[in-house]
């Protein structure tokens, strides 16, 4: 394996641009980071749906579940019908490539080998090229053995290897980024290297070919609009920066690893006193290896609901509502957290004079009780039914933010009436329930105006990393509305 670092190196400055921020830089070294693959692990646990089948001594193939690992028996390799099953389960080495697969019955020898295809997708190729893989079998007690694929199909996107008896199989890669796919939030930067697999005992694991000047190229997919890359300080790696806001799709990062090379050409040219020859030097360059790391940027928001005003109620009294949770923006979706819905409270109580209710005339006492009521703004996340997130294509500017809920029919308020004395009435009192939870708990005393669905269902902001206040006014209520980055 040590052939591979000085394949990979070479010592040479860096060039101009490798100092600066921008969305493409070259350097002529990189720094590798050796992973020490184990002689051994525990065995994985099951991670997957096991899928079993009957084959004989006339052949057959099966594929797992997830129809990523697929076993071919020739004819003759089996000596009776005997059932074979495929389990994936929990990858324990690094740089393995997924799931591992348990092969049933462990340890049954074969008398023909038997072939064994991994179905790769483009993304795991983006990772790492499929000509830098490698297949590792374990036996029952827990020891790794790694070997070469014996070939690969670019069109058909496999994977080939043969095996003489049944053990644990995984796809791993002999070089990838490290990481292979970072969580970034917006502004926030990363280094990245080359993680390099070392194989105990000599293992014969493929490696870059050998070849004269390397070069190695950064860039961010999408250019600068989707994050600069910079070489990392004092390092031959880089650091990548995510932009200030997030951006229509998650940005990738590219390392190419490619070799140039000199052609000469010889040139015959006649003249007077006979012919001339002369060599004209071609330099051409072709890549080598491609690794890529996804980024999957997000931003954090606070957003604060406050809802006054008179909900619906009687006799001038009004109410304050609010409703709090935290938005983690991606550019495709939004995840809801920290819900805090406050009990609303009386800003002003009723004060009933000369009027007339339920057919009765005179003043009487009204009495609200926001006990147990989840008041006109009640944010529900399982609600949750749009995000949109409107882009400028063109340059890095905040976007601008929309998040829906379902409207929510909620309890705005309880309250009791009390009427003056009146001959042959039964009671004096009257109970009633502004509106029911959803599903309905009870039914309602009084008919439930619009009024009484929740407001801030649909929710407006620019996720431009700053403080925002924004009022409005929706019916009997005003609002504001609070947005704070985290």
């Amino acid at each position: 394996m040590k052939k591979i670092l000085s394949t990979l190196l070479v010592l040479s400055a860096f060039c101009a641009n490798a100092q600066t921020d921008s969305s493409e830089i070259e350097m002529n070294s990189i720094d590798i980071v050796f992973v020490k693959l184990p002689e051994s692990t525990a065995l994985g646990a099951p991670d997957g749906n096991l899928v079993t089948k009957e084959i004989g001594p006339s052949g057959g193939k099966i594929i797992s579940a997830d129809q990523k690992v697929e076993l071919i028996f020739p004819e003759g390799a089996l000596s009776a019908n005997t059932p074979i099953s495929i389990q994936p389960t929990v990858n324990l080495i690094p740089n393995g490539n997924g799931k591992a697969y348990q092969f049933e019955p462990s340890g049954i020898q074969f008398q023909k080998p038997v072939q064994v295809i991994f179905h790769y997708t483009d993304e795991e190729a983006r990772i790492c090229p499929p000509e830098l893989k490698f297949m590792a079998l374990q036996d029952h007690n827990g020891k790794w053995e790694y070997m070469n694929y014996y070939d690969w199909d670019s069109t058909a996107k496999t994977l080939k290897g043969f095996i003489s008896h049944f053990s644990a199989f995984l796809d791993g890669v002999l070089m990838e980024l490290s990481p292979t796919e970072q969580t970034l939030k917006v502004g926030q930067n990363f280094s990245l290297s080359l993680n390099v697999v070392e194989a105990p005992g000599g293992d014969d694991l493929p490696l870059l070919p050998a070849s004269g000047g390397r070069k190695v190229k950064w860039s961010v997919t999408g250019g600068s609009r989707f994050g600069t890359i910079r070489r990392t300080a004092g390092k031959y790696s880089a650091t990548y920066t995510a932009p200030g806001y997030l951006i229509k799709s998650n940005p990738e990062i590219v390392l190419k690893i490619s070799e140039t090379t000199i052609r000469e050409v010889v040139q015959h040219t006649k003249h007077k006193k006979g012919y001339w020859t002369g060599a004209t030097r071609i330099p051409e360059t072709r890549n080598l290896a491609t690794f890529t790391c996804k980024v999957n940027l997000y931003d954090d928001y606070k957003i604060s609901i406050i809802v006054q005003g008179k909900a619906g109620l009687e006799c001038g009294a009004e109410l304050d509502d609010r409703s709090f949770f935290q938005a983690r923006l991606y550019p495709g979706k939004v995840e809801i957290d920290n819900v805090i819905n406050s009990e609303p409270t009386l800003t002003k109580l009723p004060n009933c004079q000369n009027e007339s209710r339920g057919g009765r005339s005179g003043t009487y006492t009204l009495i609200y009780d926001p006990g147990g009521c989840q008041g006109p703004v009640h944010v529900n996340k399982d609600r949750l039914t749009g995000y949109g997130m409107l882009v400028n294509d063109q340059r890095v500017v905040p976007p601008d933010i929309t998040i829906e809920f379902f409207p929510n029919i909620v309890r705005i308020m309880n309250g009791k009436i009390h009427y003056p004395p009146t001959p042959g009435a039964s009671t004096n009192q009257h109970y009633f329930h502004r509106q029911n939870h959803i599903p309905p708990q009870q039914l309602p005393d009084d008919p439930a105006p619009v009024d009484d669905v929740t407001v801030g269902n649909k929710i407006k902001f620019k996720a431009n990393r700053e403080h925002q206040e924004l009022a409005g006014s929706e019916g009997p209520y005003t609002y504001q509305l609070i947005i704070d980055p985290l």
